[in-house]
């Protein structure tokens, strides 16, 4: 069991975190030629932080360049919503983020298995990217887009637990940066859908 790890991939958490929230506070929302550069940029990073043959000092540059791109995307889905919805959606981001991290504990020091957890989030994920392309294809009501919003919401939740044992486990090699970048994803999904949840 790794507590300290834990530690400090929460530093670095918030680290990146506030660095995308400060992006969303003081940028207007750039236009969609724009948002789509930063997206495939963020792929790339995506891809290139996971590579640990790169020097950990290049991939937290390259992390941070990922955080603020991230907070030019989000700032697409908080431009035009009542401050109270955004506030409400960080509190519940951060209530289910801190919940689902005290259930990946508690599995740990345990001895869980979580092996069918695993197995059970793949098979969630590959249900849900076969939704989102049917949304992209298909008209959809309002309620179904929220019932997927919803469901996207509880695959997050698989994943911060996980992650969470995953990392008390060291089977990220006290990479901070992969550690991090999990769960920052995992929390970034959820507000945007929490967000798009309350707006409709």
């Amino acid at each position: 069991m790794n507590n300290l790890f834990l530690l400090q991939t929460f530093i670095h958490l918030a680290f990146q975190l506030g660095l995308t929230g400060l992006t969303v506070d003081r940028v207007e929302t750039p236009g969609p030629v724009r948002i789509l550069l930063m997206i495939i940029m963020n792929i790339a990073l995506t891809f290139l932080m996971y590579m640990q043959s790169i020097p950990l000092p290049i991939r937290f540059v390259m992390f941070c360049l990922f955080s603020i791109f991230n907070g030019y995307i989000v700032s697409m889905y908080t431009e035009n919503v009542d401050r109270e919805v955004i506030r409400n959606a960080i509190v519940e981001t951060l209530a289910i983020f801190m919940m689902m991290v005290g259930v990946g504990i508690v599995f740990n020091q345990m001895g869980v298995d979580i092996s069918p957890l695993i197995m059970l989030a793949f098979m969630y994920s590959i249900a849900m990217i076969a939704v989102l392309l049917y949304q992209l294809f298909f008209r959809v009501s309002k309620t179904e887009r929220n019932y997927v919003r919803l469901a996207m919401i509880g695959l997050m939740m698989l994943y911060i637990v996980v992650h969470t044992y995953m990392n008390m486990s060291e089977d990220y090699e006290n990479d901070i940066v992969i550690s991090t970048l999990n769960y920052y994803t995992d929390i970034l999904s959820i507000f945007k859908n929490l967000v798009r949840y309350s707006e409709e």
